[in-house]
């Protein structure tokens, strides 16, 4: 196992977007770690009894666009 290290990232924080904690190869894959920001769309979709109201799916909409324009 070997871990990436020399260059340092230094990205802004953005809500939303999660944070690289570091990388590592071992053998033929590359590892990526990274920040957990909460439950997944699918988790919240499972928990809202597999229905979203209009409100909520053009809310996430707005923040995935909004996400993606930063990228």
């Amino acid at each position: 196992m070997r871990l990436l290290r020399g260059s340092k990232f230094s990205f802004k924080v953005v809500e939303g977007i999660p944070e690289m904690k570091g990388a590592i190869i071992e053998g033929d894959y590359n590892i990526m770690i990274m920040q957990i920001l909460g439950p997944s769309l699918e988790e919240l979709f499972t928990y809202c009894k597999r229905k979203f109201s209009l409100k909520t799916v053009l809310m996430a909409i707005v923040q995935m666009l909004e996400r993606i324009e930063h990228v």
